[in-house]
């Protein structure tokens, strides 16, 4: 295994900073309007940006890549891990479901413009209950006569309000299928943006569908459960070790800063031994986080058998290590690190949503013990 960023991936990363930050506060206003149409220009707009770094050449395009992915999707949710999420539980998702399971006429008509950025992708997958291992989808997909009619209600559906395709997860004969909608369909009612505790700008949406008339080339399966939400939930996973890779790395930074910068009895507070010890904890996730992270990438690559365990592992681990090392990073900067609007409380609220979403932390401790009895 060779860890090594290779000139690609230091190339792109370099690139996000360059193309994004200087424009990111504007962006990021703009998509805090509601105005949907102004959100939508500005997520285009920071699209463009993304993929003109060669992001989503290597993310979106390519087959073997995922460890030389988890790097650049690392960067990126430093960047602006709201940000992050909108572009690859949006379009990144939907275009490793159209990969896998979309017709030839699903691929032409939709991937081009989605893996360029050209587009806005949205996958309405959670509903009320949230766990979508045990609970079947309460939306139906229904087939009647020569269309099939599509109803049900879904919940934290990021980009809905400003996507070009929205896929939804609904059941077919007792099996999951996936109908794809534009936002503006007849029967379909997209909610007012959800306030969250965190990842702002928030783009999450209630979305509910009353009697969406949708043909045959808008729909995708039906496909065997427990494997389908299996690959669902892993491709969810990786984005999601992504994001705490970098919310991590952006509380761990801005507290050394802090800890450098701020005197506290003629001295800078990093001098005292609390605050040392605190950052060298930190430190010691940021890299072990990483480690496993990409290590569990690499497994994907190769396909091991052991694969799925290993990317629990790193989902539980990095999820944790992410709270935890934002927590610090509060206390580093003492009453500065609870005032609103800061890096640090930033990533402390952020933390939470990748400890809850994809596969849970506890969902995925189950999942490792049951792995483990099985290896006995």
């Amino acid at each position: 295994m060779n860890f090594d960023l290779g000139d690609t991936e230091k190339e792109i990363r370099e690139s996000l900073h360059q193309l994004l930050e200087a424009d990111l506060p504007g962006i990021l206003e703009n998509l805090a309007s509601k105005e949907s149409d102004k959100s939508r220009k500005a997520m285009l707009s920071a699209f463009e940006k993304i993929a003109s770094s060669g992001y989503a050449d290597l993310v979106f395009s390519k087959e073997g890549t995922a460890v030389a992915s988890m790097a650049v999707r690392e960067e990126l949710a430093f960047i602006c891990p709201a940000l992050y999420l909108s572009l690859e539980n949006g379009n990144g998702l939907l275009v490793n479901l159209l990969n896998s399971y979309g017709t030839e006429q699903q691929k032409q008509e939709i991937l081009p413009a989605l893996k360029s950025c050209k587009a806005i992708g949205s996958v309405a997958l959670v509903e009320e209950h949230g766990n979508i291992e045990d609970n079947p989808f309460e939306s139906s997909l229904t087939e009647e006569g020569n269309h099939f009619t599509l109803s049900g209600k879904k919940n934290m559906v990021i980009n809905a309000a400003i996507a070009d395709w929205l896929a939804v997860v609904a059941m077919m004969n007792s099996q999951p299928a996936l109908g794809i909608v534009s936002p503006d369909t007849k029967g379909l009612a997209i909610g007012s943006r959800i306030l969250t505790l965190g990842l702002e700008p928030s783009l999450f949406y209630e979305v509910g569908a009353r009697g969406v008339e949708l043909l045959s080339n808008n729909i995708m399966g039906p496909f065997e459960g427990e494997a389908f939400i299996s690959q669902l939930r892993m491709w969810e996973d990786e984005i999601l070790i992504g994001a705490s890779l970098g919310i991590m790395r952006r509380a761990y930074e801005a507290a050394r800063t802090h800890a450098k910068s701020h005197n506290c009895g003629g001295k800078p507070i990093v001098a005292y031994q609390e605050v040392g010890f605190k950052l060298a904890e930190m430190l010691t996730l940021v890299h072990t986080a990483q480690l496993l992270a990409y290590r569990a990438a690499w497994m994907l690559d190769t396909g091991d058998k052991e694969r799925g365990v290993l990317l629990h592992c790193a989902k539980v681990f990095c999820a944790e290590a992410a709270e935890s090392v934002a927590s610090n990073a509060v206390q580093i900067l003492g009453g500065n690190g609870y005032i609103r609007g800061n890096k640090v409380e930033q990533a402390y609220r952020d933390a939470k949503f990748i400890q809850i979403a994809g596969t849970s932390t506890e969902r995925a401790r189950v999942k490792i013990g049951d792995s483990l009895l099985e290896m006995c």
